[in-house]
């Protein structure tokens, strides 16, 4: 437990300066495009700049992509969980270059979107490095991936809790005692880099949270039910943009979500960037009814569109910002309507952020905890349950809508694995389950020698064919060999025994990358390897040894 926890510490460290580096290229190029005083400003801009200001970033980023191989364009978190479930959860530096430079000219650019997506790949992509760097074994990566998504969440929010829920509940789809320890250390060591460069203090400040009371249940049950729609909306929108687009190349499609931001953007400018400085002006009642419902509307509208076609930015801080204005203009509405006091109205803002986040994402416990820090104020917890939860039930159950990185995948053809066997087999080495128990034969061979090896009780033999094939072949077939057959010198390969046909798998896989091997190449027994392509057997691994192991965790 104690290497594991030292390597969560250092991912955190890691991230965390990857996070508070991406923060300060945004920052800075913001404070020279709109002023020091004014980093989310972009409505100061005249109506023409906000037209090409985005459009022109799409244009740039479309280049840079078109540019690349097309592997390489894969980013985002839905990425990060595509290669926790079929690749090891091997991540590619270039894949994690690309999203940094991506995400970075799209927010500058003033794009919807957020930069808890691209901090997640990034921070992901850094731990796993040190894992690589380090000789660890492939089910490492998967606690490596965790630390760097929880650091990166909290480094970005300020919200360490939220980052260690955020990293189980969405990336890992699991909570384990044994990534505990080093999950939370990287939480905390990112944050404590992030907070040395940025001020600790909650994001957003609410004086009065009066709400929550009795009379109160019916108004937070019919927002929670109205965001949980929204969230369908936006999803299902993001989802059938993406699969109506996945084969086009990108500078068209980036161009396109580019000029879709701007063409909206003059009309509402509040669209463009992240839009924290909104929740604050929603916060403030700077806003009437009819504002909130266009810009939640229009933030929905451009966001869905340019993260379906491809933008690198994340969904986490749109989708908080379309849950704020929908939950101040359904708060000012139920004010109007006599079922709230004019002092709970802006409790509405904060639990629709949670209550959004929580649909979109598929992340209620994240949801909670991140609306809990952000705000700095333990009263929210009981609206923002009910809310969140209410939500949740209609995105999922009700419109029966899938999590936004699920449907982000299955539009580029992948159903990302989430099953109790297979998080647990991903969890094993092969050397956990791999049997040493075996020596290896010539085809031809000696009574004799034959005679000899089976002294040392092995549990299987690997016969190497002339061919140059190996075949793998249970010792106790050829003990009955021997006792029916008098020759002293002995054809296996003729011989009548039951020969296994088996792959390779590197010593540093997982089970689960074992099991995939076995149904890929309808066989059920592999030689463990010094390298996945080959070299040294140090073992033997039957699917048997594999259910055997399975069943002990």
């Amino acid at each position: 437990m104690l290497l594991p926890s030292l390597i969560g510490l250092v991912a955190g460290i890691v991230t965390g300066l990857g996070m508070v580096l991406f923060r300060l290229v945004i920052d800075h190029s913001q404070e020279l495009l709109l002023g020091a005083d004014n980093l989310e400003g972009y409505e100061s801009l005249s109506p023409m700049a906000r037209m090409l200001l985005p459009l022109g970033g799409g244009i740039v980023v479309g280049i840079l992509f078109q540019n690349l191989a097309r592997p390489t364009r894969q980013i985002g978190v839905a990425h990060v969980i595509e290669r926790l479930s079929f690749h090891e959860g091997y991540l590619p530096i270039r894949n994690a270059i690309a999203q940094f430079i991506g995400a970075s000219i799209s927010l500058i650019s003033g794009h919807s979107g957020g930069r808890e997506g691209p901090a997640i790949h990034v921070g992901a992509a850094s731990a796993t490095f040190i894992g690589d760097r380090l000789h660890l074994p492939n089910n490492a990566r998967r606690v490596l991936i965790g630390c760097g998504t929880a650091a990166a969440i909290a480094a970005s929010f300020d919200t360490p809790l939220a980052g260690v829920i955020f990293a189980m509940e969405v990336v890992l789809m699991e909570y384990t005692l044994t990534g505990f320890t080093p999950i939370v250390l990287a939480s905390v060591s990112g944050t404590l880099v992030s907070r040395m460069f940025f001020p600790s203090a909650p994001i957003f400040s609410l004086s009065d949270l009066d709400i929550g009371h009795g009379d109160d249940i019916l108004p937070l049950l019919v927002t929670g039910v109205s965001i949980g729609i929204l969230a369908a909306i936006m999803v299902r929108l993001l989802g059938f943009v993406a699969a109506r687009t996945k084969d086009y190349p990108p500078l068209p499609k980036f161009a396109a979500a580019g000029l879709l931001t701007g063409m909206v953007a003059v009309v509402v400018p509040q669209v463009m960037g992240i839009g924290y400085d909104t929740v604050d002006g929603a916060l403030t009642g700077e806003f009437a009814i009819s504002t909130l419902v266009v810009v939640a509307s229009c933030k929905l509208l451009v966001t869905s569109v340019g993260l379906g076609l491809g933008i690198p930015a994340g969904v986490i801080g749109p989708s908080l910002i379309v849950g704020a204005t929908a939950g101040m203009a359904l708060g000012i509405g139920y004010v109007q309507a006599g079922w709230v006091e004019p002092s709970g109205m802006g409790t509405f803002v904060l639990v629709g952020m949670g209550a959004m986040m929580s649909s979109v994402l598929h992340a209620p416990l994240a949801a909670l905890t991140a609306i809990l820090e952000l705000t700095g104020q333990h009263r929210i917890v009981f609206p923002g349950m009910l809310v969140i939860v209410s939500a949740y039930l209609t995105s999922r159950s009700l419109l029966r809508t899938d999590s936004v990185f699920t449907v982000i995948l299955r539009a580029r053809g992948i159903a990302a694995r989430n099953d109790p066997m297979s998080q647990s087999l991903s969890r094993l080495g092969v050397a956990r389950a791999m049997s040493s128990e075996f020596a290896e034969l010539a085809a031809a061979v000696s009574r004799e020698t034959l005679t000899e090896t089976l002294r040392e009780r092995p549990r299987w033999l690997i016969l190497e064919t002339d061919e140059g094939n190996r075949r793998l072949v249970a010792a106790a077939e050829l003990a009955a060999l021997l006792d029916s057959d008098d020759s002293e010198e002995l054809d296996l390969e003729s011989a009548p025994l039951r020969r296994r046909a088996a792959a390779n798998v590197g010593f540093r896989s997982t089970l689960a990358e074992a099991q995939r091997r076995m149904e890929e190449q309808g066989i059920d027994a592999l030689f463990v390897t010094e390298r996945r392509e080959g070299g040294d057997v140090i073992g033997v691994l039957t699917r048997e040894d594999m259910e055997r192991a399975y069943r002990v965790t």
